[in-house]
This record gives structure tokens, sequence and C-alpha cells, in this order.
């Protein structure tokens, strides 16, 4: 049973440490850019700060939907429906692209 344990183990660090990744250089992006604007005066930094904010609810946004395709997805998987695997991920894809043009 531990061996099974430890493969878990080891595929779930696979997958979590690249998303920690992802999110912590996201996040430092927004203090990146407030730190070199630091100097250009306080309306720079706001203007950074609000761009951030934009950038962190599109991203939660694109999460949210990407999330709600792999319960889908899988859903579907599970019950061997292929058909409906291809429809909800173009489904979501499209949601997604809507969402990045708009």
């Amino acid at each position: 049973m531990t061996g099974g344990r430890k493969e878990f183990q080891k595929e779930l660090l696979q997958i979590a440490i690249p998303v920690i990744l992802q999110c912590l250089m996201q996040s430092s992006f927004s203090v990146v850019d407030q730190i070199m604007t630091g100097q250009l005066g306080s309306i720079s930094i706001e203007g950074i700060g609000l761009g951030g904010k934009f950038a962190s609810i599109y991203s939660v946004v694109i999460a949210a939907v990407a999330s709600v395709a792999g319960i889908m997805i899988a859903q579907y998987i599970g019950k061997k429906d292929i058909k409906e695997v291809g429809r909800s991920f173009y489904t979501n894809l499209t949601v997604s692209l809507i969402q990045a043009f708009w």
C-alpha cells in the first residue's frame, strides 16, 4: 500500500510544482512592475496596481472556466461519452476565447 502512496505523491508533485511556480510568477509580475515604477511617482504606481487588479480578475475567471471544463470532461470520460467530451471541450474553449478577446 505504501508503494502506491509514494507513486501518488510523486505524481502529485509533478503536477503541483509547475502550478505553484506559475502562480508565484504570475503574482510577482505586479510586484516587479511596482518596484520598477516606484521612482516615477504615486500616479504611476496606482496605474500599475489597477492594471494588476484587472489581470488578476481575468486570471481568476479563466481559471474558473478551465476548472469547470476539467470537471465536465472528467465526468464525460467516466461515462465513456466521447461525443460530449469533445462538445464540452470546444464549448469551454469558445467561452475562454470570448473572454480573452472581450
